[in-house]
Order: C-alpha cells, then structure tokens, then sequence
C-alpha cells in the first residue's frame, strides 16, 4: 500500500530544497521586500478574512441541502478548520476534518460526507476552468505547447464539471439478483441521490456558484495586490490567469497548501503570465507568509470555540 504521507513529506522537502537553493543563489529578490509595509499587509490579512467568511458562508448554505442549519460561528468554526487543515496536511485535509465533526456532531451519511467533499471540488474546478480558459485565449500571444496543455486541461474540467452541476440526473432501481452488484449499485444511487439534494435543492446550486465567484474575486484582489506593491505591472486577464492556475493548484494537495505544486505549475506557464522568474518567486513567496501570518486568526478561532464548547 502506498504510503501518501510519506511520499507527502518527502515532495515537501525536496520542494523546500529546491527553493531554497534557487533563492540563495538569487538573493537579490530580498530586494523587493523592502517594499512591504505595514498598511500593505493590513489590506491582504483583510482580504484573506474576506475569503474565510465567504468559505463559512458557504458552508451554512450548503448544509441547508441536508436539512442541517448551521450558525454562523459554527460555520467559520469549519471554515476555519478547513484551511489551517489544507495550510498544515497534504491531500486536502482540512475538508476532511471538517467532515469528521459534521459526521461526528450531525450522524450524516458517510455517502452524504463525500458528496460535500466532492461538491467543492467541483464548483472550484467550474469557476477556475471557466475563468482559466477566458483569459488564457486573452492573453496568450501565441499557440504553444504551454497554451494547448492548458487549454485541454482546463477545457476537459470546464466540462466535466459543468455537466455534473447542471445535469438533472435521475435515480434508478436495479433488477438484479447478484447481493454485491445490488450493494454497489445502491451505495450509487445514494451517491447520486446526496448530489441532487444540493444541485435541486431551492436555487442552492446557483447561490453556491455565485458566493463561490465573489470569493474567486477576492483571491484575485489578493494577487493584484501583491502584484502592484512590486510594480509588476501586468494586465488584468494576465492576473485572472495566474489566480486560476493559483487555486487549480491548490486542489491537487499533493503537498501541504500545494507547496512546490502551485510554483511548479506557474514556472510552466511564465510565458503566459508574462513574469520572469524572480518576480514569481517573490510573488509566491509573500502569498506564502500571508497565508502563515494569517493563519493566526483561524486557529485562534479554532481554540476559543473549542474552549467554549468544552465548558
């Protein structure tokens, strides 16, 4: 059996390495920090505060499928659980703990657990392919390798998931006999039924894609931000680009917060985005210790409702 954390690690550190050595030998970035300063960085823990509350939004509409009504403490209480989980584990954990306390505090169906699991995935991959593909026919200047592997990555995406947000599917019974092949097929249809319950459930698919959208605008916020305390003075839809390949990263959680991942797959595209290569560093390395810095106020969140729910 494949030992996922081990391997975790492992791609963890020969990341960090690698970075490492290519920021020793490229010291001269440390340049551009001098450009930080106090207020800049009050905007970007205000943004990232913004996104967290959109995420515990989220979660209280989406529990609503399920005929469970969430406030909005414990909302952000999951929320915030999910990204110091994503920031700390690898493989998207942190949604995983946010299921481990809806399963253990609410008794769903563990079938019911995965269809919340998945359905974030899904919406995330929908937005970020859809805007991915707008701005990478935008701003590309020509049709190379770099552009067609995008383009085919985040057009299959763009389909598969529109397909599974907007189909209207329909349960099934079976007619055989055989008891695995019955328990499969049921264990389907209970899958298939827990996603209908959020994809037909009173315009729920519609508000859960919107919120999603505002908050994909506040990541985007958050680079241009970045981008202008620098000066790298790119365009808008050179932006979006690079915010979708950002949060497409993050979704595949090889490593911890998709470090390494995320820079990999952007050093691939610096064609399209339009920096060179010490920009993106620093670019990446200041979302990196935001992303740290504020991850104070979600885990100070986590310990105060812990506290309060053990009196």
């Amino acid at each position: 059996m494949i030992d996922y954390k081990k391997y975790s690690i492992l791609l963890t550190v020969f990341f960090l390495i690698l970075g490492g050595f290519y920021i020793y030998n490229n010291s001269q970035i440390f340049d551009y920090f001098e450009l930080l300063n106090f207020k800049i960085i009050i905007y970007l823990l205000v943004v990232k505060f913004i996104t967290l509350f959109l995420n515990a939004l989220f979660n209280k509409d989406l529990m609503k499928a399920f005929e469970i009504d969430l406030n909005i403490n414990e909302s952000f209480y999951l929320a915030s659980m999910t990204y110091i989980g994503n920031l700390l584990l690898p493989g998207r954990l942190g949604g995983s703990l946010r299921l481990v306390y809806l399963k253990k505090k609410y008794n769903l169906q563990s079938i019911y657990l995965l269809n919340i699991f998945i359905y974030f995935f899904v919406v995330s991959i929908f937005i970020n392919a859809f805007f991915g593909t707008l701005s990478l026919f935008l701003v590309a200047d020509s049709y190379n390798l770099n552009f067609f592997i995008w383009l085919i990555i985040f057009s299959f995406s763009f389909g598969v998931s529109f397909y599974l947000l907007f189909t209207k599917f329909k349960l099934n019974k079976t007619n055989t006999n055989i008891n695995l092949m019955k328990k499969l097929y049921n264990i389907f249809e209970t899958a298939k039924e827990g996603w209908m319950k959020i994809t037909e459930y009173k315009n729920l698919n519609r508000r859960l894609i919107i919120l999603y959208v505002i908050n994909y605008f506040f990541f985007f916020v958050e680079i241009m931000l970045i981008f202008n305390i620098f000066s790298f003075a790119k365009g808008l839809l050179n932006i979006i680009f690079y915010n979708s390949i950002s949060v497409f990263s993050n979704l595949i959680g090889l490593t911890p917060g998709a470090i390494g991942i995320k820079e990999s797959l952007l050093i691939f595209s610096l064609d399209i985005i339009s920096l060179d290569l010490n920009q993106l560093f620093v670019v990446a390395i200041v979302e990196r210790l935001i992303a740290i810095l504020f991850a104070l106020i979600p885990f100070l969140y986590l310990f105060l409702f812990n506290k309060k729910q053990n009196k």
